[in-house]
């Protein structure tokens, strides 16, 4: 990542929200035994992280009841290193906040340090149990997610041998993530080895849209930069700010509309980032 290290401002951020109105999304269905037209309104989301640790922001809990105050759901994403300081989860039990996922990448003691370098993966252990406890004896209804990548073959060895094993059975949900093979083709062994698998290029069928991320979200930036893909790190392909135009404006924008066009008609011409994503370079 090349762009410069800063916290999003409050004030953009309550901007953000107020270019924002439709905070929710319509599901249209058909009823199976009447045939009824039905449709569902959903509260829209936030999900507070991309490419940062939110809970390095001073204003984290704020950011969420701003949000809860918008009416939207509101989930944190935390590599869970500052949850050994009881602050942050008190702070966070009080903040109203929906989910907190919590990132282990690396089940092994060993392979857990080796990719989150100058971790602790004991102090990050104790720190989410000891969130599980407050949570459970607060009576909060906050969910507690964890999520991991590892690689394929080693799945079901990794799980059973996991350092943090005792602990991922008391948590809400456990999502393990494949490796990425195209974004990530390298992977540490227990040793800090980097091992290196083949570049494989993402498979697709001619029928299907080539990513639907465009479609129901968006990544804003610290600076206010909207970008609509969570692999441009540096706002590359940036569709408009936050600072000056609204939400909604850029998501009915004309250059979005062109990148949905492109997904759909499997022609990237126009966007380089995706065409190297999904075809290779």
């Amino acid at each position: 990542m090349t762009r410069s290290l800063k916290n999003m401002d409050t004030k953009l951020y309550e901007r953000i929200f107020q270019g924002w109105k439709g905070k929710y999304r319509v599901l249209d269905f058909t009823h199976l035994v009447f045939g009824e037209k039905i449709s569902l309104k959903k509260p829209g989301s936030v999900k507070l992280f991309f490419l940062g640790e939110p809970l390095l922001h001073p204003e984290f809990d704020e950011f969420i009841k701003i949000a809860n105050k918008h009416k939207v759901v509101v989930n944190l994403q935390t590599n869970g290193t500052l949850l050994y300081k009881e602050e942050n989860i008190t702070r966070l039990l009080d903040s109203g906040l929906f989910a907190v996922g919590i990132s282990i990448d690396g089940l092994l003691f060993d392979d857990y340090e080796n990719i989150r370098v100058n971790s602790n993966a004991e102090r990050v252990n104790e720190g989410i149990k000891q969130l599980i406890k407050k949570r459970n004896s607060s009576g909060s209804d906050m969910r507690i997610e964890v999520s991991t990548i590892v690689p394929e073959f080693e799945k079901s060895e990794k799980i059973y041998n996991s350092f943090f094993r005792d602990t991922l059975k008391k948590v809400d949900s456990v999502k393990y993530i494949v490796l990425d093979r195209f974004f990530s083709p390298e992977y540490h062994d227990n040793t800090g080895k980097i091992i290196f698998y083949e570049n494989s290029i993402n498979d697709y069928e001619e029928d299907k849209i080539l990513c639907d991320e465009p479609f129901f979200k968006l990544n804003v930036l610290a600076d206010g930069s909207v970008t609509p893909c969570c692999h441009d790190i540096d706002g590359n392909m940036s569709f408009g700010n936050a600072l000056d135009k609204n939400i909604d404006d850029i998501w009915n924008g004309k250059a979005l509309k062109k990148l949905r066009t492109g997904l759909y008609s499997h022609d990237l011409s126009s966007f380089s980032m995706c065409r190297e994503c999904r075809f290779g370079k």
